[in-house]
Order: structure tokens, then sequence, then C-alpha cells
């Protein structure tokens, strides 16, 4: 049967020919465009690329008085069409100390449950707050109200969590 051929040697697509967002622009120009609304310059924040996947560290004030903040954006273009694409953004939340770390775990996960459009992960020590939106949907007025969400409900996250475990802050 002709559906069981080997895709061996077939290269995946380079999100430079992943077009399809509405008005033909393709998502890692939504993505630049945002960092450049960041204040930031996307050449410069490009971590690492490759042909499927590009990721932007940016560091961004995410509360007055507090120090900077590494926001991950990480566009990944899927199997080439546009509704196959996925765009990470992530900020950091908290360092989850080894002493208390599953009571801690266990506070931001019963706290995890009020998350709307956001999840969180541990990566090593650190627990992320994060999104994952299909690159066929986004624009650059998504991008901004994600990260907006994405601040405010780190806020209230910390506030709780500092709460309950004054030794985090």
């Amino acid at each position: 049967m002709a559906m069981n051929r080997s895709l061996r040697g077939v290269s995946r697509p380079s999100i430079a020919s992943v077009v399809g967002l509405e008005g033909g622009r393709s998502p890692y120009r939504v993505v630049e465009e945002f960092i450049v609304r960041l204040n930031g310059d996307p050449d410069q924040m490009l971590s690492n690329s490759t042909p499927r996947r590009r990721l932007w560290s940016i560091d961004v004030s995410v509360a007055p008085g507090e120090s900077l903040e590494e926001l991950h954006l990480i566009l990944d273009s899927g199997g080439g069409l546009a509704s196959e694409g996925t765009l990470y953004m992530g900020l950091p939340l908290v360092d989850v100390p080894l002493r208390d770390s599953s009571s801690v775990l266990v506070v931001a996960l019963e706290q995890a449950d009020s998350l709307v459009l956001s999840k969180l992960s541990l990566i090593g020590s650190r627990l992320i707050i994060s999104c994952t939106v299909p690159v066929s949907i986004i624009s650059l007025g998504q991008l901004v109200n994600l990260y907006e969400g994405l601040i405010v409900q780190r806020k209230w996250l910390r506030a709780s969590l500092f709460e309950e475990f004054p030794n985090l802050a």
C-alpha cells in the first residue's frame, strides 16, 4: 500500500515555509513583532535556531521591584503546516526548595486548577508557568493578551505560594 512507504530521507520543512496565518503572515514575523513590542531585538534574543524550531530568551520586568525574569518563546513548525505548528511561552514562577518540595508542589498544583489557558511545569527545581497555542491562530494582539495573562496569573500564584511558604520569597 502506498500509505506504508518509508519517510526516510524526507526532511521536515523549516519555520520559514510555514505560512498560512490570516493575512498570509508567517508566525515567526508575528513573534518577532511581539519581541520588539517588549523592547527586545529578535535577532539578539534568538538563543537557538534550527530549521524546525526557534527559541527566544527575553529578559522582561514582570513586576515593579522584582529582578528581570527570562521569558522563553519557542516556535515549533510541527509538520510544516500552520495547523500543526505551536508557540510556547513560559516564565519562571519559583525555585522549589528540596526540603519542602512535596509541600510546595502540592499547594502549587492545587492552585493550578484555577489557571486559565496556562499550565505549571517543573523543570529541574524550577516551577514554570506557561501556555502553548497553535500558530495557526496567533496574532500580535493574542500574544500580548497571553503574555499579560501569564503575568497576572504568575503574580497571583507567587503571592499564594509566598503566603503559604514565606521562605520562598
